[in-house]
């Protein structure tokens, strides 16, 4: 389904000195280019019509050299620019955080995930196909949705699935759940938890006869909403 497209880069990434380094390298060339234009811009305000030496660099040195005059309203400038660029962070931070605090824990893993043509075979449009073939109405099982874009993702009625799931990780929730209430006859559901039981009988479109059996004399009671045992 998913091509193994992430065996050279995962868990690797950046180090952290390379981060460190790009940082460094992104600061300096920051600082180089306000220090640059406010300059410019400050010369220009101060009536000082001389021209700056075109590379940078050597606006830099000429400036710590003395050569080059540093006027007032450059440092005005420089402070204005210097000022644009904590507001501009400080939105780009806010803006990741809340971006990150919408998302789950494995969203970050989603670059490594299928895409395009790889799920092209469970898309909905791919599985109404084989629906439309056995005469069900519902497209097939639900899977999910991808991270980038929220395409529903199916299973064919005629595919097997088998899901590895820790404990509390939305097992009920996620599959089981969904899966049941688009099944489009009869569901035969095992469990140690009646929540499936309790999430699944009234939600149904159409109600249908129900039952629950247990052998277990502790979990005996009915559900709620009457039914067979």
């Amino acid at each position: 389904m998913s091509t193994p497209n992430n065996r050279r880069r995962d868990p690797g990434g950046l180090s952290t000195e390379a981060i460190l380094g790009l940082t460094l390298l992104f600061t300096a060339i920051t600082a180089l280019a306000a220090i640059t234009a406010s300059l410019q811009i400050g010369r220009r305000l101060a009536g000082i019509t001389d021209p700056l030496p075109a590379d940078p660099f050597d606006v830099l040195f000429g400036d710590l050299g003395g050569t080059i005059a540093w006027p007032a309203a450059a440092t005005t400038v420089l402070v204005s620019l210097l000022a644009l660029l904590v507001l501009v962070g400080a939105g780009v931070i806010v803006v990741v955080q809340r971006t990150r605090g919408r998302g789950t824990r494995v969203d970050g893993q989603a670059r490594y995930m299928g895409r395009g043509r790889d799920v092209e075979s469970i898309s909905r449009k791919a599985v109404a196909a084989t629906a439309t073939r056995l005469g069900f109405d519902a497209p097939g099982v639900p899977i999910g949705r991808t991270v980038t874009g929220g395409v529903p993702l199916y299973g064919s009625w005629e595919d097997m699935h088998i899901d590895i799931w820790g404990p509390r990780t939305g097992k009920t929730t996620s599959r089981a759940v969904p899966a049941i209430l688009e099944a489009p006859g009869a569901v035969l559901v095992t469990s140690n938890k009646r929540d499936v039981v309790d999430a699944t009988r009234n939600p149904a479109p159409q109600p249908a006869p129900s039952g629950c059996s247990t052998p277990s004399p502790s979990r005996s009671r009915s559900p709620p909403g009457g039914g067979t045992r």
